[in-house]
């Protein structure tokens, strides 16, 4: 029965992760368009935009001053990024890729967050009660719930920019602990219970790590050893996050 119930979990949480696919997809496509509609007529500078009213066009440079430079800035800044915020034109002025940071993939952060999370309360139980299993791995898969849970409650709390921050975040740290899982499964000496150890206490200090950018925030995150180095690597895409690696600090020095 256990066994069925884990190939149950399994195959449920592989139909919301496709359904969740499916909605990052669509979001790409969205976002592509949007920043299309963006850089439509847009000629580089705020000196160049028309009004269909010369008063609101008088007024508005009138509102600007002397400030069109930081405006013109914050322009480019929402159609590298997709959103535009102190934070993100902070680091972007660090030399900080941020290139579409407003598209944030959800599928694995959910499939994370409220599935698995739902997978590893209920063999928590069976194993506390029909399992007997050893006191330490019920504890730590007790932690993982709450980091869960915790993390859930911050996500929500947060503002758009550090939202999307922490949803590039969790995507690197789930990838690197799902490449850690299967290099743990190819090992000649590994057996389930050894794995399945591993990954509950991997599991605990992924999340742990990601609890704790998610209170730094983006801002925080900066200003960490090496902080600006972490950023572009959380805010790369794909294939580039291996270049990311290097610090847009020591790119800038001469």
């Amino acid at each position: 029965q256990v066994h069925c119930g884990a190939y149950v979990a399994f195959f449920a949480t592989l139909a919301i992760l496709f359904c969740q696919l499916e909605v990052d997809r669509v979001n790409a496509e969205r976002t592509a368009l949007e920043a299309e509609q963006l850089r439509k007529g847009y000629q580089g500078s705020i000196h160049y935009a028309d009004c269909t009213q010369p008063e609101d066009a008088q007024r508005i440079r009138r509102e600007i001053g002397c400030k069109s430079d930081v405006v013109d800035y914050a322009i480019d800044v929402l159609l590298s990024a997709g959103m535009s915020t102190p934070a993100l034109r902070d680091i972007a002025r660090e030399g900080v890729d941020i290139q579409r940071t407003a598209y944030s993939e959800v599928a694995s952060s959910v499939v994370l967050l409220f599935p698995v999370d739902f997978i590893t309360f209920t063999f928590a139980v069976v194993e506390a009660i029909y399992l007997r299993g050893s006191v330490l791995r019920i504890l730590l898969s007790s932690i993982c719930i709450l980091e869960r849970l915790l993390l859930a409650i911050l996500i929500y709390r947060r503002s758009i920019d550090e939202r999307c921050f922490l949803l590039k975040v969790m995507d690197k740290i789930v990838a690197a602990l799902l490449i850690s899982f299967v290099g743990l499964c190819l090992l000649p000496t590994a057996t389930m219970r050894k794995v399945s150890k591993i990954w509950v206490i991997g599991s605990n200090i992924g999340f742990a790590l990601m609890i704790a950018f998610a209170v730094l925030g983006i801002r925080g995150t900066a200003k960490l050893p090496m902080g600006l180095c972490l950023l572009q690597f959380f805010f790369a895409r794909g294939l580039t996050s291996c270049a990311a690696c290097t610090c847009p600090s020591w790119e800038a020095e001469p």
